[in-house]
C-alpha cells in the first residue's frame, strides 16, 4: 500500500491554530483523508503500472488501468458501404434503393455496362461487437483517453499531449472553418477505427474532424504566394531531385470523417 503518511500530515496541518494540536481534531481530519485517498489505491496503481518508458504494463494490469480511465478493450462499429442487398421489384422500377447504408442488388440487362458498383460485402467491412484489443492497441486507447480526461482541448495543449505519447506518428492540424484533422501512420493507424468508435479523438466542442491515416511521407502539395510550406507536404520536384524526392499521393480512402 502507497505511503500516505505525508498527505495526511499536510492536510492535518490545514486546521486553524485553534484545533491544530487537538488529538481528536487530528483523528477527524487522518480519518477523512484516509476515506478521500481511498488508503493510497490510486497512487498504487499510479506507481505499480507503466504506460510509457520501460516495463510497460500488460495484460489485466492495463484492463485495471483501462478502469480507472474509463476505456475497455472492446469495441463496436457496422461500415456497410457498396454491398449486395436484395431489394424489390418496386424499388428497382422506380429507382429508390436504400441509402443509407447504400444498397445494390442485381444488374439489370438494360445497366449492365453502367452498374459502378462491385456489389459486395466484404467480411473486412464488418467490425463486430466482440473486437478484442491487443496490448499493445489497448494501450494506445488508454493513452488517449488519458489525453482526453486531462486536456483543456487548446491547440497547443492538444500537440503537447500527442507529441508527448506519439511523437510525430499521430499529429494534427487546424485546417480552418471549425475543422481540424488528424494524420496518422505507425502503431497508431491500425486502431483509428476504435479511436472513432470510443470518441477518444482530443477534438475540441463543436469542431469538425477527419482522420488521414497510413501515411508513409509527406503529401503533395501546393506552397502559398509567399513561398510557405506545410511542414508534412512536399511540392513540385526538381530536376536534381525527382528520382529522389521522398512523398505519397494522399488519397480519398484514407480519409475518415469522425
Amino acid at each position: 500500500m502507497a505511503d500516505i503518511t505525508d498527505l495526511l500530515s499536510y492536510y492535518q496541518n490545514l486546521l486553524i491554530f485553534q484545533y491544530n494540536q487537538q488529538p481528536n481534531a487530528l483523528a477527524t481530519i487522518n480519518l477523512i483523508t484516509e476515506a478521500m485517498l481511498a488508503n493510497g489505491v490510486a497512487l498504487d496503481i499510479q506507481n505499480a503500472y507503466n504506460i510509457t518508458g520501460d516495463d510497460i504494463a500488460q495484460g489485466v494490469q492495463l484492463d485495471v488501468i483501462g478502469k480507472y480511465v474509463g476505456v475497455d478493450r472492446y469495441y463496436s462499429l457496422l461500415s456497410l458501404e457498396n454491398y449486395l442487398a436484395l431489394v424489390t421489384y418496386a424499388e428497382v422500377a422506380l429507382s429508390e434503393l436504400p441509402t443509407s447504408p447504400p444498397a445494390f442488388g442485381l444488374s439489370t440487362y438494360t445497366a449492365f455496362s453502367e452498374f459502378p458498383w462491385n456489389g459486395t460485402l466484404q467480411y473486412s467491412d464488418i467490425i463486430a461487437t466482440q473486437n478484442i484489443l491487443s496490448d499493445a492497441a489497448f494501450l494506445i486507447l488508454i493513452q488517449f483517453a488519458i489525453i482526453i480526461n486531462n486536456c483543456n482541448f487548446s491547440d497547443g495543449a492538444i500537440d503537447a499531449a500527442l507529441y508527448q505519447f506519439f511523437g510525430d506518428s499521430f499529429r494534427a492540424e487546424d485546417m480552418g472553418f471549425m475543422h481540424m484533422a488528424f494524420f496518422a501512420s505507425g502503431a497508431v493507424a491500425p486502431v483509428v477505427q476504435a479511436l472513432i468508435a470510443k470518441n477518444l479523438l482530443p477534438v475540441p466542442m463543436g469542431v469538425g474532424a477527419s482522420v488521414v491515416n497510413n501515411i508513409t511521407g509527406d503529401m503533395f502539395s501546393f506552397t502559398d504566394y509567399s513561398g510557405a510550406v506545410s511542414p508534412y507536404g512536399g511540392g513540385f520536384s526538381t530536376y536534381s531531385d525527382y528520382a529522389t524526392l521522398a512523398g505519397q499521393t494522399l488519397s480519398y480512402n484514407q480519409i475518415t470523417p469522425v
